[in-house]
């Protein structure tokens, strides 16, 4: 399933590239809590011109609680940028947007896989491979339904994201990043 997935995201991420524009990224188990806030995100996103080589994941703002992610502006939009080091593994690549920059680049990086894709992007966005933004609420969430990448029986419980979260903090050295706040 691991690298199914992962193949899943390059396929999208090769249109992305040809297309030179930003692209939303959704997998097929997310749902859109405000469409309309999605799409004006996505406009500003094609337009802006001042940030380059990102990946915006609109998931898992929680995460910026328990990790060091630097609040930045991206015109008129708040966002977080990922400085946790070492990177950190966690979940939330169901709804992404990204730029053609960033697909270019991941495409040049992601073999041979040896992780899930949602760990694998906090490797290279943290490591500043790619600007790896959050926004500072989630704008998708899982529909609770089997994906067509999981059978039930493989779909992480609370409790199991939970452990992981935890388990990541424990191993996450956040204390020497300059510029983040505390």
């Amino acid at each position: 399933n691991t690298v199914n997935i992962f193949h899943n995201h390059v396929a999208l991420w090769r249109l992305v590239a040809r297309s030179q524009q930003a692209a939303l990224l959704v997998e097929d188990d997310a749902l859109p809590v405000d469409g309309e806030a999605l799409l004006r995100l996505l406009r500003h996103m094609r337009t802006q011109r001042t940030l380059r080589r990102y990946v915006l994941k609109l998931q898992n703002a929680a995460f910026h609680t328990f990790f060091r992610w630097r609040p930045v502006r991206v015109g008129n939009t708040e966002a977080y940028q990922c400085v946790s080091t070492p990177p950190f593994v966690n979940f939330g690549t169901a709804a992404y947007i990204m730029d053609a920059e960033a697909a270019s680049t991941l495409l040049g990086m992601y073999t041979p896989i040896w992780t899930h894709v949602d760990a694998w992007l906090h490797v290279v966005g943290c490591a500043q491979y790619v600007q790896l933004l959050s926004t500072p609420y989630n704008m998708f969430e899982e529909t609770g339904r089997p994906s067509v990448h999981r059978t039930a029986a493989e779909i992480p419980t609370v409790i199991e994201k939970l452990v992981h979260l935890a388990s990541n903090i424990g191993e996450a050295n956040c204390s020497d990043v300059s510029g983040a706040p505390d």
